[in-house]
């Protein structure tokens, strides 16, 4: 949960970056362009439908592409499930797909590469026990994700995700560049997220609506 004082500094700013139509035009010559080298993605409702299996067909084929070839490290950083979160590994085996979680001891990350789970079972059970799953918004999970691309520079780490609420501000919190595109499939997600998302895009329009600071549209 949240306090008073973290709920103002992820309210403070919602903006993005960037305002994008959707994530084809992430392209290898934006990211050159802007210097970009790391690249975090959310997964539902950017894309792909809500809880589907694989990339939308529309962009499949470039989003592959970049994952594999480039150019900048790219990772994936969802809210999802436990359930999930292993499904995501075998979803994208090409890129590494990072959890975050408290510890007594300080956050703890969690790596799933190639199939491979940075944490045992064992391990992850005495986690959970003492701590609990860090998710979005949170600038702890950039600063993680950041370090485990190996990316020191803020100016050349991006988020690319749908929501105000959860991508947008971890960037914003974790001082990276952010880009926002339009919930994908909206029509699978359940009701209550899409309420919740029409809820976030009320409070975005009305928190910013006199904002002078310019968004770019890509």
């Amino acid at each position: 949960m949240y306090n008073v004082r973290e709920i103002a500094e992820i309210l403070k700013d919602l903006r993005p970056t960037f305002r994008m139509k959707d994530v084809r035009s992430v392209t290898p010559e934006f990211l050159e362009t802007r210097g970009i080298e790391g690249v975090i993605w959310d997964v539902d409702g950017t894309l792909m439908n809500y809880h589907d299996t694989d990339i939308a067909v529309e962009f499949r084929d470039q989003i592959r592409s970049l994952f594999r070839e480039g150019p900048g490290r790219h990772s994936i950083l969802s809210n999802c499930g436990e359930a999930r979160y292993p499904q995501l590994g075998k979803m994208f085996p090409e890129i590494p797909v990072l959890r975050g979680y408290t510890s007594p001891n300080g956050p703890i990350l969690r790596v799933l590469e190639q199939d491979r789970d940075s944490h045992s079972a064992g391990e992850l059970k005495r986690i959970l026990d003492e701590g609990r799953v860090l998710r979005k918004p949170s600038g702890k999970l950039i600063e993680l994700a950041m370090a485990h691309l190996n990316i020191a520079d803020k100016t050349k780490m991006l988020i690319i995700g749908d929501q105000y609420l959860t991508d947008v501000a971890s960037g914003n919190l974790g001082g990276i560049l952010t880009a926002r595109v339009p919930a994908y499939g909206r029509h699978s997600f359940p009701v209550a997220i899409r309420v919740s998302q029409r809820l976030e895009q009320a409070l975005f329009a009305v928190r910013h609506a006199f904002s002078s600071r310019t968004v770019t549209t890509v």
